[in-house]
């Protein structure tokens, strides 16, 4: 009525009231008979009732009938009538029964030859599988090979097999284990994820995995990520990777094959082949997601974070990290700050150095690395540095630190003296005694001058000392050492010995300049 009145809205007219009784004439029109021509051989109930009828479920009544006239199940059913054995038909005894002229096996009906074809598709008219057929059918009837008309019904279903799922994977692709590092890496693209393209290459020995974020798939970035990355591994024997427009490019193989690369191509729509790269995508972009959700921010630096992880991290088909598979050692992390460092210290020293070590006090020989004409020179361990080294007082008052490997020991009874030639580190060891008394404390900062001096002392290469009677004290030019041996008198006072400060070089005036630089 809604939609009718929609329509009247189109019209400009009058409503009158009109009883029942004087509202004939449309009705009249209404049951007027329309003389139609009939253009097909049936009537629409016909086609209806035809249609049916092929449908019509199997009756008792028709396999009785059906029974009947069937050539193998007469012969079945005259033997059970009279009782006679079925083993000349092929069958046993007690295989089947008769009810009510009806044969049975066990509790299934025997289908005749006539109706196994409405008998099948009665059973596939939910379009159930063959499975599915095949338990249906053992409720309810049989015939021989009759499994085996069920799968070719399913197997020509066309309305089965537009629909139907890829067939079960018996025989799983297993690709051959590799035998070293970087014999097969396995290559792919993940992304765009999160605003990035990815580039994953995992090697199939070692599982390492070796991420990097490019701008695009293009040729030229593809090929120079590979590079850095056959630097610091090697080149690998087989590269596997699907059918990207990237991986297919001419470019791209000839970089290969350039380079002796067998590549290896999936077949289309089968990722399973490249398997190993395209798990690794699944983990890489879940990590990432958790990454994001507690740290947020900079996605290179929880790339880096779990790549790292990652490495370190025991594999299942491994039993050992990536990294030790790959380098044949651990990773150092931030794990191994829980356990003691002293003990791991101890044990890597014990193990280098075979269980050599010095006391403090132990007489040793040390390598002298400036005199050529002796080698090693002998003094006292005064104590020791870490694990592996040392320093050492020598016999003449200087103090060298040495490795233990520049160490040896000897007896007690060896000994070494400075000499006036010898050479030190910082220069030839030349030294001055300077013996200070109150009377000649003014004489005490000229002293330390040495060459400069005017009169016959700045010469003095003989190691004189001169000594006063009347002051009672002593100044003796000699090379400087890095002991002081102080002159006593026993007159009136007792002098105070001052030890040199740095080494230095006797200095001597050129000739051409005469006295004129004495005057200063």
């Amino acid at each position: 009525m809604q939609h009718y009145a929609v329509f009247l809205q189109a019209f400009n007219f009058d409503i009158k009231y009109r009883r029942s009784q004087e509202y004939g004439n449309a009705d009249s029109f209404s049951r007027l008979p329309i003389q139609e021509k009939s253009v097909g051989n049936y009537d629409t109930i016909d086609v209806f009732q035809i249609e049916n009828l092929e449908v019509l479920p199997v009756t008792a009544k028709s396999i009785r009938e059906e029974t009947n006239k069937d050539r193998v199940l007469i012969k079945i059913r005259q033997a059970l009538e009279k009782s006679k054995s079925l083993v000349p038909l092929g069958y046993h005894d007690s295989e089947f029964s008769l009810q009510n002229d009806i044969i049975f096996k066990k509790d299934r009906v025997v289908i005749p030859e006539s109706l196994r074809h409405k008998v099948l598709k009665e059973l596939h008219a939910e379009h159930f599988g063959t499975v599915r057929m095949k338990q249906l059918s053992k409720n309810f009837c049989w015939w021989p090979k009759m499994d085996k008309e069920i799968e070719e019904v399913t197997k020509n279903c066309k309305a089965c097999m537009l629909v139907s799922k890829n067939p079960t994977s018996k025989n799983k692709h297993h690709w051959e284990a590799a035998s070293r590092p970087f014999e097969r890496v396995h290559v792919d693209f993940a992304g765009p994820f999160m605003g990035h393209m990815f580039l994953i290459l995992v090697d199939a020995y070692t599982r390492w995995p070796e991420v990097y974020i490019v701008k695009d798939m293009s040729v030229r970035n593809t090929i120079e990520k590979c590079r850095e990355i056959f630097v610091t591994f090697g080149l690998p024997q087989t590269l596997v990777s699907d059918n990207g427009r990237t991986f297919i490019a001419t470019e791209f193989e000839n970089f290969l094959r350039n380079n002796g690369i067998h590549h290896k191509r999936t077949a289309p729509y089968h990722p399973a082949t490249n398997g190993l790269a395209e798990r690794f995508v699944q983990t890489l972009k879940q990590a990432l997601r958790k990454f994001n959700s507690v740290y947020n921010g900079n996605i290179r630096a929880n790339l880096q974070k779990f790549l790292f992880q990652y490495r370190i991290t025991p594999h299942l088909e491994l039993n050992k990290s990536p990294a030790e598979a790959m380098f044949g050692r651990t990773l150092r992390s931030r794990l191994e700050l829980m356990f003691p460092e002293g003990d791991k210290e101890k044990e890597k020293m014990e193990n280098s150095s075979a269980g050599r070590n010095f006391r403090e006090g132990e007489r040793v020989a040390v390598r002298d690395y400036l005199n050529k004409e002796n080698k090693w020179r002998f003094g006292n361990i005064s104590r020791k540095f870490g694990k592996l080294h040392y320093e050492i007082k020598l016999d003449d008052g200087r103090i060298w630190k040495r490795y233990i490997d520049q160490m040896k020991a000897i007896g007690n009874r060896i000994s070494d003296k400075l000499q006036s030639k010898d050479i030190d580190h910082n220069g030839p060891r030349k030294t001055s005694e300077i013996v200070i008394t109150e009377n000649n404390a003014n004489s005490n900062i000229n002293a330390t001058q040495g060459i400069f001096d005017s009169g016959s002392r700045h010469r003095s290469e003989d190691n004189e000392i001169v000594e006063s009677e009347e002051e009672g004290t002593a100044e003796a030019n000699v090379p400087h050492s890095s002991t002081v041996e102080p002159n006593t008198s026993s007159h009136e006072r007792q002098s105070t010995a001052i030890a040199e400060s740095r080494p230095q070089r006797n200095r001597k005036p050129p000739s051409r300049y005469g006295n004129y630089l004495s005057s200063f």
